[in-house]
């Protein structure tokens, strides 16, 4: 399984708005999908097939992998990555009260053969590489990643601590707002979390969460009262709101700069 947790953080020793990702240590199954996702566009390979219809990742029949002896390390592995067409126009997705959606409409999908390389070989870091690859074991060893209040009350705490430790700046606030729980064998039993929240497939598309539009504009839902499937409106009072309104609108102003993290964990 892996758990994707989306936080936020906001600083106010600059004035641009930047976006990144973060990563948690991984098996290199999970680190594989990882990479994949954030670098995969920039490698790759041939074209090989198109479908209308949701695609899952796969491998290619045989599996092209580079592999050194004297480390005895996976260099890199070949994989298949899904792209949007560029025939592609106006695609969506319907999402349900409890924060989960639908199957994506409106697309048509190309198949990319892919090399995925191994990150660990590299001295990859938060602010330089937009991607960092951290060991954290301690203090999540009884956090129920199936139950969602579980997460919320414990792993949302333990992810903001981490994010101030390796962002390396004491004036930066984070706040966890969202996470996703992807599994093949829990979803495919139709398992929830507790409280109703969905376990996912893993996404098999090459993707982005956030763009320049949408993200200040999630900034600024964030300083609102949350809505029916925001999962914070569990631990906010009537009335309350996660983020600061001042603060948020002195990100548009240019006086502050925020970036979404993602905390991936396998």
């Amino acid at each position: 399984k892996t758990i994707d947790s989306k936080l936020i953080h906001l600083d106010p020793q600059a004035n641009q708005q930047v976006r990144t990702k973060f990563l948690h240590r991984s098996h290199f199954s999970s680190f594989t999908y990882m990479i994949s996702k954030l670098f995969a566009i920039a490698m790759a390979a041939s074209s090989s097939s198109s479908s209308s219809s949701m695609p899952v990742m796969k491998l290619p029949a045989q599996p092209r992998i580079e592999y050194d002896a004297s480390s005895k390390t996976i260099q890199s592995v070949e994989t298949i990555m899904n792209y949007v067409t560029p025939y592609t126009k106006t695609p969506c997705t319907r999402r349900d009260a409890s924060g989960s959606d639908g199957k994506l409409e409106g697309l048509t999908w190309d198949e990319r053969a892919v090399f995925i390389q191994n990150g660990r070989n590299h001295q990859l870091k938060l602010n330089k590489n937009g991607f960092q690859l951290v060991s954290d074991d301690k203090g999540v060893e009884n956090i129920n990643f199936y139950d969602q209040k579980n997460v919320v009350d414990l792993y949302y705490p333990h992810c903001e601590r981490l994010l101030k430790k390796h962002l390396g700046n004491d004036d930066v606030m984070v706040y966890a707002f969202d996470h996703n729980v992807r599994t093949h064998s829990k979803a495919q039993n139709l398992e929830n979390n507790a409280n109703g929240a969905s376990i996912q497939n893993p996404l098999g598309i090459v993707h982005a969460d956030y763009t320049y539009v949408s993200a200040p504009t999630r900034l600024q839902q964030l300083a609102e009262p949350p809505k029916i499937n925001d999962i914070h409106r569990q631990f906010l009072k009537e009335g309350e709101t996660l983020l600061d309104p001042a603060q948020v609108q002195e990100v548009l102003d240019g006086k502050r700069r925020f970036v979404i993290v993602y905390v991936w964990r396998s």
